[in-house]
């Protein structure tokens, strides 16, 4: 199959084509390549395009947050938003791969200058074009030092990895893409597993590890690193160790892979060591996601955008219509917020003394920090204050779409943690915030790390090169959140301690585009993204309420199956050749 390769147009503002196919090609262009990348300024200026091509959540136009790609939240708007039509199962499958979804305009793709409203595996395709594009002009960068030729090279690596990974976690294994191709060459890319293809990946990510610096200057904040290198070999070693892409050993756990996680996380903890990074304490929690004097957290590894926010960003992440927010914004579940056990460090379940009528009194702090629910202040104007009020007939009603003129919240509770107090049309503090997207945090590091510790060594068995154990690493997030450690009777055996660390994976990194992977990646997806449930709350009009909980409307319910395990490969994608293998139950 041959194929036409893009060649990107470099002119002195560095703008880059528009074509988002990997193999397609302009005519040869007029401008000398190799004198313009020898500078140093002008190559770095051509690599810096990868940071551009990365996704950020908060920025103005994606309206909401994935999170309602999963079980964690509703939208309040099934006709437009994207998080919506991901949940249907039906989208996926789409023409190309411009118009898959996950949050990013399609009809955007094919304009240079939409790069970060397009969808993430379209971005993660042009990333991997500017970076081999990069390394195969690498030899004609003269005007550097070799201390700056080891970093940028190391940049390169990290984004090529970073960016693979996008792909291979949502379509499986594919072509290694580590090169270009001029016209007349003849393409037909074999598609590999998922294993061969992270092979490739985890190279990719120790060539970054062995070039990129611990730590930037203060002028260079946000450029990769070691750290951020760590970081995302966890993930892909986390994702290639998960069942889902195990189906030679039947879906179990790959063990190497766990130890292999357990070995490279300890590089991130020594790094806490240091000082590089740190956990948060609970008082400080909002501030590892919004600040008015720091650009980013101590806890945040991989990140994006540390600037100050417009307005519009600002409204991204929670705030609700009638408070100035997008009439497009997500409602968590309840099903989400049963997952916040007791003061008692238990389910709520399974814990005598959590009153079903009094919901949300000695519940898990971060319950808190991360959701507003009935009677919660949600924003203040003077000594006047406004109350959350998702009651029926109140000013949020979950049973309308509208409250008034103003969507309510479909799943009763509203999202607080990426939501700063004063972010709103009563108070009018909308400027001046950092509040960068956080990929990966330190915090996740540790749960990673129990994750893969529990399957390769059990929850208590000792993990070679680090006193820590699975155990350990859960009850250090715990006891951050000033919650007890984990309840011995969960902690009998790798399969009972499964569920816990799981289970605080869903509360500790709720609304971080995590879940909807995790759920895929366990193979529990069709089990769990089903009858979803919203807070139904009456008020009795003598101060107190009644509380219940019912299923959403049909319309709020996902659709998943078997097939949606994996996305569809776009069947006119331009590195298939007429013999690639589509994904199981797509066409």
């Amino acid at each position: 199959m041959k194929r036409i390769i893009y060649i990107i147009i470099l002119i002195p503002v560095f703008f880059l084509s528009s074509c988002y196919d990997y193999l397609d090609k302009a005519p040869e262009q007029e401008v000398d390549i190799n004198v313009v990348l020898s500078d140093y300024a002008s190559f770095r200026s051509y690599t810096d395009y990868l940071y551009f091509l990365r996704k950020d959540y908060f920025e103005w136009f994606h309206r909401g947050l994935p999170c309602a790609n999963s079980d964690e939240a509703a939208t309040t708007n099934t006709s437009w938003m994207d998080s919506f039509k991901y949940k249907k199962g039906d989208n996926w499958q789409a023409p190309d791969y411009k118009t898959t979804y996950e949050l990013g305009y399609a009809k955007k793709a094919d304009n240079k200058e939409y790069g970060k409203e397009s969808p993430i595996i379209a971005n993660a395709m042009q990333g991997l074009r500017v970076a081999n594009t990069a390394l195969e002009y690498f030899h004609v960068l003269t005007d550097a030092t070799e201390e700056q030729k080891h970093q940028i090279k190391g940049e390169i690596h990290y984004f090529r990895a970073w960016y693979y990974m996008q792909i291979i976690l949502r379509y499986g294994g594919m072509p290694i893409i580590d090169q270009t191709y001029g016209p007349s060459d003849d393409i037909n890319l074999e598609r590999l597993s998922y294993q061969e293809s992270n092979e490739w990946l985890l190279e990719e990510f120790d060539r970054a590890i062995e070039l990129l610096p611990e730590t930037w200057p203060q002028n260079e904040l946000g450029r990769a690193n070691k750290g951020m290198a760590y970081a995302g070999k966890n993930l892909a070693l986390l994702y290639a160790a998960s069942p889902l892409m195990n189906p030679e050993l039947g879906h179990e756990y790959n063990i190497e892979h766990c130890k292999a996680l357990c070995d490279n996380a300890i590089n991130l903890f020594e790094m806490e060591q240091k000082g590089i990074y740190r956990l948060y304490t609970l008082d400080e929690y909002d501030d590892i996601w919004y600040s008015k004097t720091k650009p980013v957290s101590d806890e945040a590894i991989v990140y994006v955008n540390f600037k100050t926010r417009e307005k519009g960003d600002m409204k991204v992440g929670g705030v609700c219509h009638r408070l100035g927010g997008f009439q497009f914004f997500d409602s968590p579940t309840q099903n989400a917020v049963d997952r916040y056990e007791t003061l008692n460090g238990l389910p709520i379940s399974e814990d005598p003394t959590y009153d079903p009528q009094n919901p949300y009194v000695n519940r898990d702090p971060r319950l808190n920090k991360n959701v507003y629910v009935n009677g919660d202040v949600i924003a203040r104007q003077g000594t006047t204050e406004f109350k959350f009020e998702p009651f029926v007939g109140g000013l949020d009603d979950p049973t309308k779409e509208k409250a008034g003129k103003f969507r309510s919240a479909r799943g009763g509770y509203l999202m607080r943690k990426h939501w700063p107090f004063g972010v709103n049309n009563k108070a009018n503090d909308w400027d001046g915030w950092f509040k960068p997207w956080i990929n990966y945090r330190l915090a996740q590091a540790y749960l990673d790390f129990a994750e893969a510790a529990n399957e390769a060594y059990g929850p208590t068995g000792a993990v070679p090169g680090t006193s820590i154990t699975a155990l350990e690493a859960v009850n250090i997030i715990r006891r951050r959140a000033q919650m007890p450690e984990v309840n011995s009777q969960y902690t009998g055996s790798k399969d009972l301690f499964r569920e816990r660390i799981r289970n605080e994976r869903a509360v500790e990194l709720m609304f971080e585009n995590q879940r909807s992977h995790d759920l895929r990646r366990w193979m529990i997806a069709t089990e769990v993204m089903k009858d979803l449930k919203r807070a139904h709350i009456t008020n009795n009009n003598d101060g107190t309420f009644t509380y219940g909980a019912v299923l959403l409307d049909d319309i709020y319910q996902p659709i998943f199956k078997e097939r949606n395990y994996w996305y569809p490969v776009p069947n006119n994608d331009d590195f298939l050749s007429t013999s690639f293998e589509q994904n199981p139950g797509w066409l």
